[in-house]
């Protein structure tokens, strides 16, 4: 698979942290595999490692949804490019 692209996500620990402190069951469960969970709960300090996880997760998810986006855009503009075609060659366009 080819690299598009390469990026650094960083995340607020203490934010990471306060997520899992108020909402712990909804945020593990929506986030985290139970693997990851199992894992990061077998720490002293487990907080870094959620968040580390999650800015991983993060940067992914931006990184697919900037290439959709991009994919979405180039599709768009061909879509453009043929109605205009279109509409000249049907006596509609400019020239």
């Amino acid at each position: 698979m080819p690299v598009f692209g390469i990026g650094i996500d960083l995340v607020n620990v203490a934010r990471v942290r306060a997520a899992l402190e108020r909402y712990p069951e909804r945020f593990r469960n929506r986030v985290f595999t139970a693997s990851e969970v199992r894992f990061c709960e077998t720490l002293g300090d487990k907080y870094p490692s959620y968040a580390g996880r999650f800015a991983a997760k993060e940067s992914i998810l931006q990184g697919a949804w900037d290439r959709a986006a991009r994919g979405n855009r180039v599709d768009r503009n061909r879509r453009l490019r043929q109605r205009a075609d279109s509409a000249d060659h049907q006596g509609h366009g400019p020239g």
